[in-house]
């Protein structure tokens, strides 16, 4: 008898509670007439401000096609990167600049997914042109020496910059 009524009053109380929050949460948004235009949100906050492409700080990130990963081990592997690339450049001296304005800029990226060569291409312009890399090991070989790259990160650094170095790569104008 207690554990019905109980159960009761802990039916009534959800009940309650969810029509409460939903009346509030539904009171409190906006009608579509009353947000800024689409423009606005499309574009990151401080990329906003931003006048010129040599402005534009991103990250590009490129995930290796061969390897045929999962979307939750490509998830992981492509987050990994972005962490190891933007800790790199907040170490170094010289790429510390890009580094504070892309987080003002909100960390723009760019993902693409590249064939083997195409990869081993884009390390290697990267590391000639002095632009702050970070590459991410694949987990599914079990022996270190044969541990295949999976992901790269580069960057950041400015979309002028990295459109010179990489001009096979059809990178988007961040500002659009």
């Amino acid at each position: 008898m207690v554990k019905l009524s109980l159960t009761i009053l802990l039916a009534i109380f959800l009940i309650v509670g969810l029509t409460v929050g939903f009346f509030f949460a539904w009171s409190n948004s906006k009608s579509l007439s009353q947000l800024k235009a689409k423009d606005e949100y499309s574009i990151p906050r401080m990329l906003r401000e931003v006048k010129t492409m040599s402005e534009a700080i991103i990250l590009i990130v490129c995930l290796k096609k061969e390897l045929c990963l999962s979307k939750s081990i490509s998830t992981h592997l492509c987050s990994h990167s972005v962490l190891g690339a933007s800790l790199a450049a907040a170490e170094k001296q010289k790429h510390r600049a890009a580094y504070k304005t892309w987080i003002d800029q909100d960390q723009p990226k760019q993902y693409f997914y590249l064939s083997d060569k195409e990869f081993r291409d884009i390390e290697r312009k990267a590391k000639k042109a002095g632009i702050n890399t970070y590459t991410t090991f694949s987990p599914l070989s079990t022996e270190l020496e044969k541990r295949d790259k999976a992901v790269i990160a580069i960057g950041p650094d400015s979309y002028d910059k990295l459109k010179d170095a990489f001009p096979n790569i059809s990178l988007i104008n961040p500002l659009k």
